[in-house]
């Protein structure tokens, strides 16, 4: 059996394609959808993770700095087979753990519909009102991250 770990991926690195990968399998081909130069503007400057299975990614996500201790993590996307298995919690909170030891105190997201009940059980919690992103609802959700 192997052992999961998180792993931080370098921008433009073959471990970086891999999660682009990933991340258009799951969140955009299943909405008809492929990357536009501004889907992926600015992603240099991005903080990017892996959580792999021995060698084999599974699931991943991007943190966007916001300045003064926050961060926006986006584009989670978690291997379709690995789904409702844990995985997408083990790479949440190994990630809010990193980014506490970085400084990081406030992470906020937009939650597709169908998974702000995942993000609430991670302690996160609903601002604002619905709002359609990339043709689908989403809610922002924010979760303060303690020493």
């Amino acid at each position: 059996m192997t052992t999961m770990n998180l792993r931080r991926v370098e921008y433009g690195s073959s471990a970086y394609r891999d999660c682009l990968r990933l991340r258009r399998r799951i969140l955009r081909e299943p909405l008809g959808l492929d990357w536009s130069e501004a889907d992926l503007a600015g992603e240099e400057d991005q903080q990017h993770f892996g959580l792999y299975d021995g060698e084999l990614l599974v699931a991943c996500v991007v943190a966007r700095p916001l300045g003064m201790g926050r961060v926006q993590l986006r584009q989670m996307a978690v291997d379709l087979d690995r789904q409702g298995k844990g995985v997408g919690r083990n790479l949440l909170s190994g990630v809010l753990d990193l980014l506490r030891n970085d400084g990081v105190r406030e992470v906020e997201l937009h939650a597709r519909e169908e998974a702000v009940g995942f993000y609430q059980r991670a302690g996160f919690v609903r601002q604002g009102e619905r709002f359609r992103e990339i043709g689908i609802p989403h809610w922002k959700m924010h979760r303060k991250i303690e020493r």
